[in-house]
């Protein structure tokens, strides 16, 4: 992602972070990426979308089902990838107007 973010956007920014999960204390490394456009421009917009994999699915009724991961195409890919096409095609042919 941040490969593809880097081709269309001005500046792009990894934020590494550590979460402790509150079931297992297992420490994940998380990553959130930021892909600015015209940075300096005194009118911005704001997209935000998220896409994680989880260890655990803690919606699941059963707990063999809470012990599954959940990948994370199933768990807010969609939004991503919209705004990846957006990045990388749209916002980059035609930016924003100042």
């Amino acid at each position: 992602m941040a490969e593809r973010l880097r081709a269309a956007a001005d500046t792009v920014v990894l934020q590494r972070f550590s979460h402790v999960h509150s079931q297992t204390g297992e420490t994940l490394e998380l990553t959130n990426l930021l892909a600015r456009y015209r940075p300096a421009a005194s009118r911005r917009i704001l997209f935000l979308a998220h896409w994680d994999t989880r260890p655990t699915s803690d919606a699941e009724d059963t707990a063999e089902g809470r012990a599954l991961p959940v990948p994370g195409a199933n768990d807010g890919g969609s939004g991503t990838a919209v705004l990846l096409a957006v990045a990388g095609r749209r916002t980059a042919a035609h930016p924003p107007a100042a």
